[in-house]
């Protein structure tokens, strides 16, 4: 039973590794207004996308 979840944290982690890829590729290529919110300690890509993005259906 160990060797299962062995191999299931490694299945874990590539995926959490792709998915970071991915958000970082947004972060840097596709939405250059998160730079300065990374620029903040603590602050992840995660949550600089979060933050910069308008949320859908809102329009000014």
């Amino acid at each position: 039973m160990r060797h299962h979840t062995v191999a299931s944290e490694r299945v874990n982690r590539k995926t959490t590794q792709a998915h970071n890829a991915q958000i970082r590729y947004l972060c840097q290529d596709r939405c250059p207004e998160t730079k300065r919110l990374l620029q903040v300690a603590g602050v992840g890509p995660i949550t600089a996308l979060a933050f910069s993005r308008k949320p859908a259906g809102r329009r000014p």
